[in-house]
């Protein structure tokens, strides 16, 4: 310090800087800075990083939430005061009804930005004084009566009343959402803003029912009024209209255990209401000044910036949005299978992200508190059911199956909660989860193969039909198959996913299309193993018809012919479903894997012309090819089965995919001639899948899932039809004008496009000019 203050006084002002009055001093502390040791300046024991920035907030008008300058309105608006004139007074000046609807109005309105368009809760909902006063009131005030539903005491039955029980009801249902929020259903910031401003302690408001009464006490005094004032009904109507929306609000709780029909009808409610809302268009008067303000943000405990109200839209229409996709979840409680409740979970929110409540409520009425199935299924019955739909077999699993396969079991059941509850999460969240099912599924298959070898049969594990005693052996080939078509399901959408959210650079295209048609390739053969083993099986039920043909009448021949019906009613329907279930997910994996080879010879195409190349360019310094292509694989690189391919398995198959001399054109015109004939496989699979859908819609109880998401099963079907044309009118315009990019090579680049209403899992790598790409 003694050498800093001599430095310091050696210093002269005389000769003016570039700023007057300031010193340079940089070049004293680099010098002084060479001579400390790193470990000195890393962290000192009294200084904390986070106090430290966050004082930098201080005084800083666009971080420091108490220098938000509030106007006198706000300053001055008291909760306590009937803003607003008589409905009978003759005058000009707004009514009190026309004050108590233009804050119910835009409080609703602000519920809207808040969920659908992502504001937070201080700049929506919160900024509502009447909202921070009744929250205030129960989570602050020691003298609170959770009993007491009066808030307002203005002396007027349309504040302290028809207000008052809106602004109770909408704080129940932010407690809702709260409750979702913290049960992990849905993310903070990422699904939901809920920065509560410290009042988080929902639990403090009047119940739900309370609430409720106190919104029908509310429509019926609306109710007296239009018999006594007549002339004011549309105000009236619309302040009632505004009851129904808060009413279905704080109902959306109950939508968890309520009959599909109930909640139905609830729904109704609240799209007839906003479409009514809508109809009669925005309201002209506007809320009092200072009725909404950003005095909360100064007021309470404020972690975040200051940030300016939003000034909802007449967004009515986002409730419509939310009655359409909550409904569609609500129909998720009318499913008995788990085949109809996969095809549910696989479709719902698959191409389009569903709204927060939509999703939320998924994960509510599909998975209970004890982890049952919509209180209908336990986990290990409703994996049994699983195991059903690919084998034709009711597993008995129970004491049957010993210890160490229970816990196997019980494990597995737990990560297909984990499948179920990662198909509602937002997009980004979704491929997110994937990732950490991928290693359980693996691991579960790892066990279950090692368990294969030591399996101890009991008389549960005897096919009733046959008397076959390796029943045990195939239970757990059963098992394994299922656990290892998940995880390749699992793998599949990770990597697709990564082409929607643009995660992958253009080089990395042939990589991660070449091994996710791998990865059909495994499917494609443990499908085609599961489907002959139900074959056998169905072969065997029928030589029971063949032996018994051979015998002679008697008892004996009649027990057979008893065997031989009762195999035929009971079993045979159950094979054959599962036959259907296995050719459908054959189909699909058929689609998957001719997009993807057709992907890769896209891109081989490219390279062949020398437009692209396979790995990045030559502007590494502190990485590698290698590694990058490493940390790429890495989530799959600790799978046991299937085994990742080496980096130079990845360089040699790019290598072999690339045309080359001799006979270029020719092996070009057989590359062009297989991705036709790959396309042509996608497409008979899709028409198939899509004739059977349509065949057996609104018919057939085994088509119950599909029926419930028809339209979002269709419009992905429509997407996948609409990549196959996209990538054959590509490679077509890629040989033609191929000539134009060779030439001009160094203004081209390949660009990954995903064109409109297409799968955003199969892209267009397109060649565009570098000018127009870097504009864009």
């Amino acid at each position: 310090m003694r050498e800093l203050g001599a430095s310091m006084e050696s210093l002269s002002l005389e000769t003016p800087t570039v700023r007057d009055g300031l010193v340079d001093v940089t070049a004293l502390f680099m010098e002084m800075g060479k001579k400390l040791k790193p470990e000195t300046i890393v962290k000192d024991s009294k200084f904390n990083l986070f106090d430290g920035t966050h004082s930098l907030e201080v005084n800083n008008e666009k971080l420091d939430s108490t220098m938000i300058q509030l106007t006198p309105e706000e300053l001055q608006f008291d909760v306590g005061v009937a803003y607003g004139e008589e409905l009978d007074a003759s005058t000009d000046d707004p009514s009190k009804l026309d004050i108590v609807i233009a804050i119910s109005d835009r409080l609703l309105r602000s519920i809207i930005s808040w969920l659908n368009d992502y504001q937070s809760l201080p700049t929506t909902v919160l900024s509502c004084i009447y909202v921070e006063h009744v929250l205030k009131y129960y989570m602050m005030d020691e003298n609170a009566d959770q009993n007491d539903i009066t808030c307002l005491e203005t002396g007027d039955p349309f504040y302290d009343q028809v207000l008052n029980s809106i602004i109770i009801a909408v704080c129940n249902f932010m407690g809702f959402m709260y409750k979702v929020l913290t049960a992990g259903v849905i993310f903070e910031e990422e699904d939901l803003n809920f920065n509560h401003m410290g009042l988080n302690n929902f639990s403090m408001l009047p119940g739900i029912n309370e609430s409720l009464r106190a919104l029908e006490v509310s429509r019926t005094y609306l109710d007296n009024l239009l018999d006594t004032m007549p002339s004011h009904d549309s105000k009236i109507n619309r302040l009632r209209l505004l009851l129904n929306v808060t009413e279905t609000l704080i109902k959306f709780e109950y939508l968890v255990d309520c009959s599909s029909e109930q909640g139905e009808q609830l729904l109704n409610v609240l799209e007839t209401s906003a479409k009514s809302l809508i109809e009669q268009g925005p309201f002209s008067i506007p809320p009092p000044l200072g009725a909404f303000s950003m005095g909360i943000q100064r007021k309470l405990t404020n972690q975040f910036p200051p940030k300016k109200l939003i000034e909802p839209k007449f967004n009515f229409a986002g409730y419509i949005i939310i009655s359409e996709h909550v409904k569609l979840v609500n129909k998720l409680k009318t499913l008995n299978t788990a085949k109809d409740i996969f095809t549910f979970a696989l479709y719902f929110n698959k191409l389009s992200q569903k709204h927060v409540l939509a999703r939320a409520l998924f994960s509510l009425i599909l998975i209970k508190p004890d982890q049952s199935i919509l209180n209908k299924h336990s986990i290990i019955d409703f994996l049994q059911m699983h195991l059903k739909e690919i084998s034709g077999r009711d597993w008995i699993i129970g004491e049957a199956i010993d210890y160490e396969l229970q816990g196997i079991l019980q494990e597995a059941g737990n990560v297909l909660l984990e499948f179920y509850q990662n198909a509602a999460q937002n997009t980004c969240r979704y491929r997110q989860g994937y990732n950490r099912q991928i290693l359980l599924w693996d691991s579960l298959q790892a066990q279950l193969e090692s368990k294969s070898s030591d399996i101890s049969v009991s008389q549960a594990d005897i096919d009733t039909v046959t008397g076959d005693k390796e029943q045990g052996s195939v239970f757990i080939y059963v098992c394994a198959s299922w656990v290892y078509i998940m995880k390749l399901t699992a793998m599949t959408e990770f990597i697709l996913k990564g082409f929607e959210l643009d995660i992958y650079k253009p080089y990395e295209s042939f990589s991660m299309y070449w091994y996710c048609y791998c990865l059909q390739l495994h499917l494609k053969d443990c499908l085609e193993k599961l489907i002959n083993l139900v074959s056998d099986k169905m072969n065997s039920i029928y030589a029971i018809n063949k032996k018994m043909k051979k015998l002679k009448a008697g008892e004996k021949k009649e027990n057979v012919r008893k065997q031989y019906r009762h195999a035929m009613d009971s079993i045979m329907p159950d094979l054959k479903e599962s036959t259907c279930t296995l050719s459908l997910l054959l189909k699909k994996c058929e689609i998957h894997r001719a997009l993807c080879l057709g992907e890769v010879l896209q891109f081989a195409i490219l390279r062949s012309y020398q437009l692209i190349d396979g790995e990045i360019g030559n502007k590494l310094i502190v990485s590698n090819r290698k590694l990058l292509h490493d940390l790429r694989f890495k989530t799959f690189s600790s799978i046991g089965v299937p085994e990742l391919p080496s980096y130079d398995v990845f360089k040699k198959t790019l290598s072999d995919f690339t045309v080359q001399e001799p006979l270029f054109d020719l092996k070009m015109e057989k590359t062009l001639k297989c991705i036709t004939n790959e396309l042509t496989v996608a497409e008979k699979n899709l028409a198939e899948i899509i004739a059977l859908l349509e065949e057996n819609s609104n018919s057939s109880e085994d088509f119950a899932g599909y029926d419930a998401v028809k339209n979002e099963t269709h419009d992905y079907y429509d997407t996948i039809s609409k990549s196959i044309m996209e990538i054959k009118n590509n490679v077509t315009a890629l040989v033609k004008n191929h000539n134009n990019y060779v030439h001009d090579k160094g203004n081209y680049e390949m660009k990954l496009t995903k064109p409109d209403k297409a799968s955003p899992y199969y892209v267009v790598m397109d060649m565009v000019e570098k000018r127009s790409h870097h504009k864009t």
